[in-house]
């Protein structure tokens, strides 16, 4: 998985077909202009296709002896503008031994649509975000399992790509933010 950053290292200009590469600079000067262009590459990415997603990261289960009651721990990070990649859909299939056996000529199983997404997450959105293939994205009420996560070059961003999970029972958990702008100053009892 490899994302490229079109529009460094050549300049219009003089040269044959009126491009000319520009000169190799060794230190820090090449990496600051790299990521000061990632970074504005990434805003304009999230202007385009930002949205926002709830990514999970499921701690580790612990188990109550009395009741047998297991407790899984989940952290919810909110990201208001990770950049979201449209819907890719690939026709997935699997084939049974027993039906390629009885009819050689039949060599096609059942077929499904399979969405994947591509995530990119900002790290200066979130810096103490340590994504790994064991998380999982709510994005639109629907849940993306990680496939494959990558820190991209400089710290800049995670990249992930996601499936699409159908027909799995999850529990969203909801997180009620209630903003109001109310002022209780009185009290109020009763008796019953």
């Amino acid at each position: 998985m490899s994302i490229v950053l079109y529009g460094y290292g050549i300049s219009p200009g003089v040269g044959s077909g009126g491009v000319a590469p520009l000169p190799i600079v060794t230190g820090t000067l090449i990496n600051r202009f790299m990521t000061n262009r990632i970074q504005q590459i990434l805003y304009q990415l999230k202007q385009l296709y930002g949205n926002t997603i709830d990514i999970y990261q499921v701690g580790d289960a612990t188990v109550n002896y009395n009741t047998g009651v297991p407790t899984i721990p989940k952290t919810v990070t909110r990201v208001r503008r990770a950049i979201v990649m449209p819907l890719k859909i690939a026709a997935k299939s699997f084939q049974s031994i027993s039906v390629i056996s009885a009819n050689k000529q039949f060599v096609r199983g059942g077929t499904y649509d399979q969405g994947t997404r591509v995530f990119v997450i900002d790290r200066r959105d979130v810096p103490s975000l340590e994504l790994t293939v064991n998380d999982y994205f709510m994005y639109r009420d629907k849940k993306y399992e990680i496939k494959e996560v990558e820190l991209y070059e400089f710290d800049a961003a995670w990249v992930a790509i996601g499936i699409e999970v159908t027909g799995d029972s999850f529990v969203e958990e909801i997180n009620n933010r209630v903003n109001h702008f109310f002022q209780f100053t009185e009290t109020a009892t009763g008796v019953i």
